[in-house]
């Protein structure tokens, strides 16, 4: 049988405290990385392989905006989600 995600699964994935749990989890043990380094850690634990080159420069680029939004939203900006 050939594998498939259907969008339905992947929302349930989306919506689950269990895969909120365990991104917070998985975070919270690499949170003092380099942005380098954590998007390095987290692929090998949760993918088991090293993040190609333009998935290390899409993370490193979503990281760096999720500091920004943040400290905006620290600021009292109105952030658009």
């Amino acid at each position: 049988r050939k594998p498939s995600v259907s969008p339905q699964q992947s929302l349930a994935l989306m919506n689950s405290m269990l895969a909120a749990t365990a991104a917070k989890q998985v975070a919270a043990r690499h949170a003092k990385l380099s942005d380098a380094e954590f998007t390095l850690a987290v692929f090998e634990e949760v993918l088991t392989r090293a993040p190609t080159t333009a998935e290390s420069a899409r993370c490193g680029e979503f990281l760096q905006t999720q500091v920004k939004r943040l400290t905006d939203v620290k600021k009292g900006a109105v952030v658009p989600v």
